[in-house]
């Protein structure tokens, strides 16, 4: 049975489910139910405080305590959220879950440094994969597709596996220390990360960055519909990429990178761009802040050369550098 408040708005949302017959958000560490389109919302008589929440086959699976139950470990629903049950078996007793994702076929949970596991049972039944490169890492998120699985570390160090998690081998793009949001346009995959949005045509074992005309490369979320990716910013609203476009006028890929130094600095930094592949001329430099305000924005054609920052309040800035489809983007931090 559903409590009898309804209630209007959802105010901060940190998911959001959406099924054939039902719309589920979750609220901090609770869940809110709305059978009619999201006009009204209603609470499970339910006790059960969640971290996260995921969907697969009519199923809710959360990491979450269950009622009379503090401790938070990997429950399930299957009735909307009325009752819940442990998903104990296979797991590792007594310790928290990291994350929990679907691929749409599988199921996996991560243990910080107890390795992930998988469920091919909707949650019934876990097994371990093999996790031995990954146990001394820290594993801190999961992010899944159909075709990858992706493991972020507290190391800055990404991992991928394309045989659910039988084997693994760590992504060495630049810039990509880690991955937030993943989604799948035709053969390609996307993904976005703290600095921009990148493309894999080879499952993640190379990538392109595709982030031309964003204004924060802090991207929180990816969706693909129909032919446009849309990117979710920290601070600058939603944006979107005609993917079509990309045929004629991908950005470059490279190896190189853009020097700044001195980093952390207090008055000035100085741009080096020697490793870069950008033809003689001027080259386009945009810095923006973590909420996506532009605070520079200026051309130069030295390939060395020194900005200040005495005007910058303490924080992290992008540094990106333009130069046609060509763009490589960099990190500073101002401490005072």
């Amino acid at each position: 049975e559903y409590s009898e408040r309804r209630i209007d708005y959802v105010p901060s949302i940190r998911s959001l489910i959406i099924t054939n017959s039902l719309y589920l958000v979750q609220q901090l560490e609770n869940v809110l139910i709305s059978k009619s389109n999201g006009r009204y919302w209603e609470q499970p008589n339910s006790d059960a405080k969640v971290k996260k929440i995921i969907e697969k086959n009519n199923t809710l699976i959360a990491i979450g305590s269950a009622i009379y139950d503090t401790n938070k470990r990997i429950i399930r629903s299957s009735d909307e959220g009325k009752t819940w049950e442990k998903s104990a078996t296979g797991l590792p007793k007594s310790i928290t879950p990291e994350d929990v994702v679907s691929d749409g076929t599988m199921l996996y949970t991560a243990y910080k440094t107890n390795g992930i596991y998988r469920s091919s049972d909707d949650g019934q039944t876990w097994s371990p994969v093999n996790t031995q490169l990954l146990n001394s890492l820290n594993i801190t998120t999961l992010v899944a597709c159909p075709r990858v699985l992706f493991a972020n570390t507290s190391t800055g160090r990404v991992f991928r596996s394309t045989d659910r998690g039988e084997t693994w081998d760590e992504i060495t793009a630049e810039h990509i220390t880690t991955i937030r949001a993943v989604a799948v346009y035709s053969t390609s995959i996307v993904i976005g990360t703290y600095e921009g949005v990148f493309r894999s045509t080879d499952t993640g074992r190379t990538w392109s960055p595709i982030s031309m005309g964003l204004m924060n490369l802090d991207i929180r979320e990816v969706g693909v519909l129909e032919n446009t990716l849309y990117a979710g910013t920290g601070g600058a609203g939603l944006w979107k990429l005609d993917m079509k476009t990309l045929a004629v006028n991908e950005e470059v890929a490279n190896t190189s990178h853009l020097t700044l130094y001195p980093n952390p600095t207090n008055s000035s930094i100085t741009i080096d761009r020697t490793s870069l592949p950008f033809t003689i001329g001027a080259v386009n430099y945009t810095i923006l802040s973590v909420t996506g305000e532009k605070v520079y924005d200026g051309e130069q054609s030295e390939t060395r050369f020194t900005l200040s920052v005495d005007g910058l309040p303490s924080g992290v800035y992008s540094l990106v550098a333009r130069q046609g489809v060509q763009r490589v983007s960099g990190v500073f931090t101002v401490v005072r």
